[in-house]
């Protein structure tokens, strides 16, 4: 059920009279629009159709219009706009962030949410000394080939203690005209010079990390902590038990209201709520517009909370009644995933439980 498929490829080796075989995985780009092979499995496909010859030169996706000219497959480490290449698998430089400020919480109780700056930040409509925010932070960046981008990629926030701390992932130079710095009320030049790996002190809480384009706020915070595998399960780890519940209880692929097979799909985690008290705990995830037609899906896990009596049909199925959701016999856990298709038709006014993310997710507090 959860097997990956693997296709063995002949490769044929010049001067040699022998051949051997390699097993190789097939790959699917960030989108699920385009499927093939890369050369090496560290590798991640950004489109089948394009130019193996171009490989781990992702600057070129940015600077030609061509198809012919952009590379097949990036590199382990690699990213195209929020789409990271980890190990062979497309993540997010979201995720990486998220995984950073979860750190810098430690051991405290903490609020995490990573969305869109619309639903992040509690006010973004003012000027800094530079501008408009949002013009730091809205789809104004211009890429070589004509493309724009937004500026910033989804920000996190955290609350730990009686602390803040956020971040995101940029999308042009730091120094550039149109540097989030610069939402900050901090020069363009503020982070200049600083190329060491990991996160680099620009001071006033600022850090920079030159690796994956990214920048943190984070007050109080010197320097910033390594991310341990703690960090990586808080994100990873809740999806799997929520992945797990799906394919236990939810999933029949002869049905299209059960057929969770994009489950099988790690999503890139950018946009995740995880929140923690002690041992009261609540996670959600949703990953947006995949495959064609496009796709949405998303999961909620609570553990060790009390929700209201019969939760699941008074709240969840009268919104959705598409949506699957199960208290665990143990009594300290809750499962809820959903997803959102294309109207089948005009005559089609499901409302998916989706539509809700924001309420079900960034307007939620476990901790006091």
């Amino acid at each position: 059920m959860h097997s990956r498929l693997i296709l063995l490829i002949l490769i044929l080796i010049p001067a040699v009279t022998a051949a051997h075989w390699e097993s190789v995985e097939l790959k699917h780009n960030w989108d699920l629009t385009s499927k093939g092979f890369c050369s090496q499995t560290t590798q991640c496909l950004v489109r089948a159709s394009y130019n193996e010859s171009l490989d781990n030169q992702p600057d070129k996706y940015w600077t030609e219009l061509a198809n012919a000219n952009r590379p097949k497959c990036i590199q382990d480490k690699q990213y195209l706009s929020d789409n990271y290449c980890e190990n062979g698998k497309w993540s997010s430089r979201t995720k990486l962030i998220a995984r950073q400020l979860l750190a810098i919480a430690g051991t405290n109780s903490f609020a995490l949410y990573c969305d869109n700056y619309q639903n992040v930040l509690n006010e973004y409509k003012y000027n800094t000394d530079y501008g408009t925010v949002t013009t730091f932070l809205g789809k104004y960046c211009q890429k070589p080939n004509g493309r724009t981008e937004n500026c910033v990629n989804n920000i996190c926030v955290i609350k730990y203690g009686n602390k803040v701390a956020f971040g995101t992932a940029i999308n042009t130079n730091i120094s550039s005209d149109k540097s989030p710095l610069q939402a900050l009320n901090y020069s363009k030049t503020k982070c200049d010079g600083k190329t060491s790996t990991g996160y680099n002190p620009c001071g006033d809480s600022v850090y920079y990390n030159p690796d994956t384009e990214s920048i943190i706020y984070a007050p109080g915070v010197s320097p910033i902590p390594a991310v341990t595998q703690t960090e990586i399960d808080y994100v990873e780890d809740s999806y799997e038990k929520l992945k797990d519940y799906t394919y236990d209880y939810v999933h029949n692929p002869t049905v299209w209201q059960y057929n969770y097979t994009y489950y099988n799909t790690t999503p890139q985690f950018q946009h995740i709520y995880i929140t923690k008290d002690g041992e009261d705990f609540f996670y959600g995830f949703k990953q947006e517009n995949i495959s064609q037609p496009p796709v949405s899906y998303a999961g909620w896990y609570y553990s060790n909370i009390d929700l209201p009596d019969e939760a699941c049909d008074r709240y969840i199925k009268r919104y959705d009644d598409r949506a699957s959701c199960e208290e665990q016999p143990s009594d300290t856990e809750f499962y809820i995933v959903a997803y959102k298709k294309p109207p089948a038709s005009t005559l089609d006014r499901h409302v998916s439980i989706i539509y809700a993310w924001q309420d079900m997710t960034g307007k939620i507090r476990i901790y006091k």
